[in-house]
C-alpha cells in the first residue's frame, strides 16, 4: 500500500515538474518574442 502510494506521489512530483518547466519555457518565449517585437518595432518605427 504505502509503495504503490509512493509511487503516485512521485509520479504526482514528476508531472508537476514537467508543467512547471512548461510553464516557464513558454514564458521565456514570450518574453523572447516580446524582445524581437519592440526590437524590430524600434527598427521600423512600429
Amino acid at each position: 500500500m504505502s509503495f504503490i502510494s509512493l509511487y503516485f506521489l512521485s509520479l504526482y512530483i514528476s508531472y508537476l515538474s514537467y508543467i512547471t518547466g512548461i510553464l516557464l519555457y513558454t514564458n521565456q518565449m514570450t518574453k523572447i518574442t516580446a524582445f524581437f517585437i519592440r526590437l524590430f518595432g524600434g527598427f521600423t518605427g512600429f
